[in-house]
């Protein structure tokens, strides 16, 4: 502690000489610097009165501005992914729209981009509180690249499954390997509420024309991953193809 101390602060006054000067330099021979000198009046009686420490005068005054300001954590809306870190904004930076809160699926591939911006969104606000709680950055939690790898991905059938998407080389993070059964729990219940929003969805449908309607292979093969994870259960049906939600509901396990 003490060395990381002492090289911390070992410059400090080396840098104070020469910023001194420097400004001392410039305030005796503008002409020398890029522009006009614009000194702030001081907000303090205890400044130097000599000419020549106008802008050093300048420079007091706007620290103590600075340090007057209060910071204040930024709320996080997991809502609409707002703001600077909201997971709208991440996504559209780096140029996924199928993620983005505006985003529009195809009726062939609905299903699973909604899964995938449901896990994005769930381990985006996961990645945010853990740093919060560890006083970490959120991407020495988990850089962006590890995010949007496990967002894409097929969903993983236990921790190990998830280890292995997240790769060998480089090392995962430390803080995800730590945490790496929160993290999968928090996957598996925001697939869950995914797949039960879905079956709402055919419900209502049933109850409208009484149709005989079918539940599409890919929320199939999620539900049969997160029974998986749940209680080691799995269907012998060919996942490629459609199930009627009579026979789904009937071999249903908990």
């Amino acid at each position: 502690m003490l060395q990381y101390a002492r090289s911390d602060t070992h410059f400090l006054l080396f840098i104070y000489d020469h910023l001194r000067n420097a400004l001392i330099d410039r305030t005796i021979s503008p002409s020398s610097s890029n522009g006009p000198v614009i000194c702030t009046p001081p907000s303090t009686a205890n400044v130097s009165t000599n000419p020549s420490h106008a802008l050093i005068n300048h420079v007091l005054a706007k620290s103590a501005e600075t340090c007057l300001r209060v910071y204040t954590k930024e709320p996080y809306d997991r809502l609409s992914g707002s703001g600077p870190h909201g997971w709208d904004t991440l996504a559209k930076k780096w140029n996924k729209p199928f993620l983005t809160a505006n985003s529009n699926f195809s009726s062939s591939t609905m299903d699973i981009q909604q899964q995938q911006k449901s896990v994005y969104q769930a381990v985006h606000e996961w990645r945010e509180r853990v740093a919060r709680e560890e006083d970490e950055s959120t991407r020495y939690v988990m850089p962006n690249p590890y995010l949007f790898k496990i967002a894409q991905a097929p969903f993983p059938r236990d921790v190990s499954d998830l280890m292995r998407i997240l790769g060998v080389q480089p090392p995962p993070p430390v803080v995800v390997k730590r945490r790496v059964n929160e993290l999968f729990e928090v996957m598996r219940q925001v697939v869950v509420l995914e797949l039960e929003r879905e079956e709402l969805l055919v419900d209502d449908h049933d109850g409208k024309d009484g149709s005989n309607e079918t539940l599409c292979g890919h929320s199939l093969f999620l539900f049969d991953r997160v029974n998986e994870a749940q209680v080691g259960y799995r269907y012998d049906d060919d996942r490629h193809q459609p199930i009627n939600i009579v026979a789904f509901r009937e071999k249903r396990v908990y």
